[in-house]
């Protein structure tokens, strides 16, 4: 399933916890990942977790990451072991 079929499929609302926490199994963080990245950078999922990975972000014409890498990577560092 795509990030596009996941997103129209997902109803549910996510819930904080009492701390404001929201808790996520690895494939509730990967399936957010994936739909962030398509959405924002136009790539799958995958591909931004093997260029966040090998340290090759995105970039613009200036050599600076593209504004949508951050969030994304914020996310990815929870993955990391």
């Amino acid at each position: 399933m795509n990030a596009q079929a996941a997103a129209k499929e997902r109803t549910e609302i996510i819930e904080p916890i009492e701390d404001g926490c929201i808790e996520l199994s690895d494939e509730e963080l990967l399936a957010r990942i994936d739909a962030q990245a398509w959405e924002s950078l136009h790539i799958s999922g995958e591909e931004f977790l093997r260029r966040y990975r090998e340290r090759k972000p995105i970039v613009n014409d200036l050599g600076q990451p593209v504004p949508a890498w951050g969030p994304l990577a914020s996310l990815a560092w929870l993955l990391d072991d």
